[in-house]
C-alpha cells in the first residue's frame, strides 16, 4: 500500500496541544472519467471463494502492493463488507445478523416472479425477477372458482418463488464476486492513468 500514500499531502494535526506533520489519509485517488470509460483497460473478473483481497492482488498483479488498485477500480469504500466473505466469515455473519443459520434458512425474505405464463404455457423467463407482494404470491382460486384476493392476478405456480433470508444473503455475497480489474499492462504507466481528486 506504500505507493497509494506516497503522493498524499502532509497535513498538520494538533493532538493534545502538540502539532504533528502527518499524511492526510482522508484523501483518496479517483480515476479520470475518460479512463473509466475506456472499457479495454479493464477485465471482468469473478472472485473465487476463499480468495482474500490481498491474495487477489498477488494472484493477478504478482504483488500485494496493488490491493488498493482493486479497491479503486471497483469504488469499494468498505473492503470488509463490499468484498465477498469466505465460507467461515459468511456463516459467522449470518449467525450474528439473524441469530442462527437455521433461522435464515427457514424464514422468507421476499417473493419473486421469475417468468410469465399464459394459462399453462410459459411465454418467457424474466431476466430480472420482479419482487411480489405476499398476497400476490399467495393468490389462488377457491373451490367455487373465485379468487382468494379478487383484485389480484393468480400466478402460475412455476412463475413465482419464495426467497429465504439465506438465499437472499448468498446472492448478495455472490454479487460482490463480479469485479473489474485494470489490465496489468497499464501498471507501468499508472501515474498517468490516475489523478488526485480529493473530496
Amino acid at each position: 500500500m506504500s505507493f497509494y500514500f506516497e503522493n498524499f499531502n502532509i497535513t498538520e494535526y494538533e493532538i493534545n496541544g502538540k502539532t504533528y506533520d502527518l499524511t492526510n489519509i482522508t484523501l483518496r485517488y479517483k480515476f479520470k472519467e475518460s479512463v473509466k470509460d475506456f472499457q479495454y483497460a479493464f477485465h471482468d473478473y469473478v472472485i473465487p471463494d476463499g480468495i482474500e483481497l490481498q491474495n487477489l492482488s498477488d494472484l493477478y498483479y504478482d504483488s500485494s502492493e496493488y490491493t488498493w488498485l482493486i479497491i479503486l477500480c471497483n469504488d469499494i469504500t468498505d473492503p470488509h463488507f463490499e468484498y465477498p466473505l469466505n465460507d467461515n466469515n459468511f456463516k459467522e455473519y449470518i449467525k450474528s445478523k439473524y441469530g442462527s443459520w437455521e433461522y435464515a434458512e427457514i424464514n422468507i425474505h421476499h417473493f419473486e416472479r421469475t417468468a410469465i405464463y399464459e394459462n399453462e404455457n410459459k411465454i418467457m423467463d424474466l431476466d430480472k425477477p420482479i419482487i411480489l407482494d405476499q398476497k400476490v404470491y399467495e393468490n389462488s382460486y377457491n373451490n367455487d372458482g373465485t379468487k382468494k384476493y379478487p383484485n389480484l392476478d393468480v400466478l402460475h405456480q412455476d412463475e413465482k418463488r419464495k426467497i429465504s433470508i439465506l438465499e437472499y444473503e448468498i446472492q448478495l455475497n455472490d454479487n460482490k464476486r463480479n469485479i473489474k480489474l485494470l489490465d496489468d499492462s497499464y501498471l507501468s504507466s499508472l501515474n498517468s492513468l490516475i489523478e488526485n481528486i480529493f473530496d
